[in-house]
């Protein structure tokens, strides 16, 4: 039997999503997204410098950052235009 362990955007998700994650309690929910309304989007360096959250195993696997990646993204088109 496969395990089906979705994936959560850290920049959409709702308290209820992000509490589903590993180490993710209702305080470090609750600081995510008030960092991510105050940033305009949430980063691997952010959410590591939260107080009580703890990297559980398997927990990078289960998270992407749309708006992190999209702006990589973006930047590294730039980059490779300016480079031809």
């Amino acid at each position: 039997m496969a395990i089906y362990n979705p994936t959560v955007d850290i920049d959409t998700a709702s308290m209820d999503e992000l509490q589903l994650l590993p180490g993710v309690g209702k305080k470090v929910a609750d600081t995510i997204i008030n960092i991510r309304d105050s940033e305009g989007r949430m980063t691997r360096e952010l959410l590591t410098r939260i107080p009580h959250f703890r990297e559980a195993e398997g927990l990078w696997s289960m998270v992407h950052f749309s708006k992190s990646e999209t702006e990589n993204s973006e930047v590294e088109s730039e980059v490779e235009k300016r480079e031809s």
